[in-house]
């Protein structure tokens, strides 16, 4: 499962790239608003094919805010750096609400180990930050795809996002998240040069059935009490924010949706 839903401002026009003589890909460069106070811009390139791009191509400028739906995360770990391939394009207002939705689904690659600060850590205001590494099926072209993730949570939470990633989480295990994209910016404290990180931070989480044992029986390493009311974890939700340095904003809550017919697609 890969699933995008973004809210972004172009900072370049659209370009027609041919990939050979007869096919073209419609690639624009834009900006994620950060999604928190100490949090940066996330640079996304967004690359589209067919009529949906030609019609970005034809209309859309340097400087307008778009909303994507139904394009996939790529991410490249050389380059560290994310796009998304395919989605619906629709241009938006200032008002319209940021989304930043991402939602994905595979495997695990690593059981997290609590000795490791960079796997797992509990800072001075009582936050426990837990980083697991996710595989996504990709195209059989395009291979898979590995996202880093982050889950925070406080002791008083009531639903455990660290704790249930380095708990439940191994080696192998189905995983699927509904989470944001952060990047987090830092000074080199070597070299004075800005570094930056992008990862998925996880909001909410589905953990797959363990492997039937030896008895042929599914044995779970948690019980619910009788009485106690199961409640699904899965809350629909959007986020809000600002862009960065532009002196544009975005106001949640306007209301407006796709299917608006003040809302057109380019």
């Amino acid at each position: 499962m890969n699933f995008v839903e973004v809210t972004v401002k172009l900072i370049e026009n659209p370009r027609e790239v041919f990939i050979d003589s007869e096919r073209c890909v419609y690639r624009v460069n834009t900006l994620l608003p950060a999604a928190g106070a100490k949090k940066a811009p996330t640079p996304l390139e967004i690359n589209l094919w067919g009529e949906s791009g030609r019609r970005m191509h034809a209309n859309a400028k340097e400087g307008d805010l778009v909303l994507l739906q139904g394009g996939k995360l790529k991410h490249d770990l050389q380059e560290r750096r994310h796009w998304i391939n395919g989605g619906t394009i629709c241009p938006v207002t200032e008002s319209f609400p940021i989304f930043n939705t991402v939602i994905l689904g595979g495997q695990c690659i690593k059981r997290i180990d609590p000795e490791n600060v960079r796997e797992c850590k509990t800072t001075k205001d009582g936050l426990m930050i837990v980083n697991q590494s996710l595989s996504v099926r990709g195209s059989s072209r395009d291979g898979n795809d590995l996202f880093n993730l982050v889950a925070i949570n406080r002791t008083e939470d009531r639903v455990q996002l660290a704790r249930l990633l380095m708990d439940y989480t191994y080696k192998g295990s189905g995983l699927t998240i509904h989470g944001k994209l952060v990047t987090s910016e830092w000074s080199d404290s070597e070299s004075g040069a800005t570094r930056s990180k992008t990862e998925v931070q996880v909001k909410e989480i589905t953990l797959a059935p363990k492997p039937k044992t030896e008895d042929n029986s599914i044995k779970p390493k948690n019980s619910i009490s009788n009485g106690e009311e199961v409640k699904p974890l899965w809350n629909a939700g959007g986020n809000s924010g600002a862009w960065s340095n532009t002196g544009v904003s975005a106001a949640a809550g306007s209301g407006m949706s796709a299917d608006d017919p003040d809302y057109p697609p380019f």
